[in-house]
């Protein structure tokens, strides 16, 4: 018996261990900034119930900031994640670093207004920059020759330009406009300036689960009436290679006024590493009216259930288009696919070889899915 005892307790030992392995809470205890440009922020792992760790690594939106050490200084607000080692696991616990005082940037913006020149060649258009939110006083910085710091700039030429505006609180906003030259002999634009009446939304729209916020450059396109849109959503998303090294995300836009003219519009994110729930911001303007109309079209998107294709969403060219009966897939010689209608139902699916007849379709516009890929296309009879 004597033989057996220390066996025993060796076996009772193992399986407390591991109980006591099983039992580990990976806690972070974050101090938030004292303001939201002030970097004071800390985070630490907490000492109660914690493993001898082996490594630990601290990341900010997935880059290393900080190898080793059990706390963390001068964070600014932000996401953060750390990564700890320790008695053979491997153990993640994301957090965040707020601020303990209201943002006094949050509401504050510019919107930028062009008046085109007279001519090509004269240097009478101007620029507007109007204020929202912040804090007066309110200083101008305008990127033209000279030292422009008024809130409009007068005396431009063809051309873009770019102001910084600083509030009272130090919040500061950069943008650009563009000056053209108004090609219209009689402009029905001329003296149209809208009011536009804002109400702010009762509660945050975007909720916890929005892991952050994917906008665009400005899109130029005219090919509607912007004043008058009517319908604005995201058709398709599409990753060129495999979601471990997922880069580039291809989006396909669809917009329509209410005349019932239509645009399509593809626009690629860089989103190295994204996992999570993202505010995709599409932000088109129509620049040669009078009154330029700008816009920012939002959807939300999970990058999980984005499709997955070794090609770009570009790589496959159908025609022609607008089709008559029969449709031809340029770059992939044969699979399955399926066209949908604008409400997302299927009406014809299938496999093809090269083309696909398209010739029970009424007129109006499809979308059809190849490869992961949603490509539009308009049927019409000729």
């Amino acid at each position: 018996m004597k033989h057996f005892l220390p066996l025993i307790l060796l076996t009772l030992s193992f399986f407390s261990l591991n109980n006591a392995h099983s039992q580990f809470v990976f806690t972070v205890n974050v101090v938030d900034c004292s303001g939201p440009a002030i970097c004071d922020g800390s985070a630490s792992i907490d000492s109660t119930n914690t493993l001898n760790f082996s490594s630990i690594t601290w990341y900010m939106n997935g880059t290393i900031i900080q190898n080793g050490g059990t706390s963390i200084n001068n964070l600014c607000p932000g996401n953060y994640s750390v990564n700890a080692m320790g008695g053979g696991m491997v153990l993640t616990s994301p957090f965040t670093i707020g601020t303990s005082t209201p943002n006094p940037c949050a509401n504050f913006g510019v919107t930028l207004s062009s008046t085109p020149t007279s001519t090509q060649t004269a240097c009478d258009g101007s620029i507007s920059a109007s204020v929202y939110g912040g804090t007066a006083p309110y200083t101008y910085a305008w990127n033209i020759g000279g030292s422009m710091t008024t809130q409009n700039a007068t005396n431009l030429c063809v051309g873009t330009y770019s102001v910084t505006v600083t509030d009272a609180n130090g919040c500061s906003w950069n943008g650009a406009s563009t000056v053209f030259y108004d090609t219209t002999t009689t402009n029905p634009c001329a003296g149209f300036s809208p009011v536009v009446t804002v109400t702010d939304c009762s509660a945050p729209g975007t909720g916890s689960n929005i892991t952050g916020t994917l906008t665009s450059g400005w899109v130029y396109n005219c090919d509607i009436e912007m004043s008058m849109l009517d319908t604005a959503y995201m058709v398709s998303a599409t990753f060129g290679n495999n979601p471990a090294n997922q880069d580039s995300l291809y989006t396909v836009w669809y917009l329509a006024d209410t005349t019932g003219a239509f645009t399509y519009i593809n626009y690629t994110y860089y989103v190295p590493n994204a996992l999570g729930v993202y505010n995709l911001v599409l932000q088109v303007y129509c620049p040669i009216k009078s009154t330029p109309i700008y816009y920012n079209i939002i959807a939300q998107f999970d990058v999980l259930t984005a499709g997955i294709s070794s090609n770009k969403p570009m790589s496959l060219v159908l025609s022609p288009n607008p089709v008559k009966d029969v449709l031809t897939i340029q770059g992939m010689n044969s699979g399955a696919y399926a066209i949908y209608n604008q409400a997302g139902q299927v009406l014809q699916a299938g496999n093809f070889n090269a083309q696909i007849n398209v010739s029970n379709l009424a007129n109006g516009s499809y979308f059809l899915q190849l490869n992961g890929q949603m490509l539009p296309f308009i049927k019409m009879h000729q």
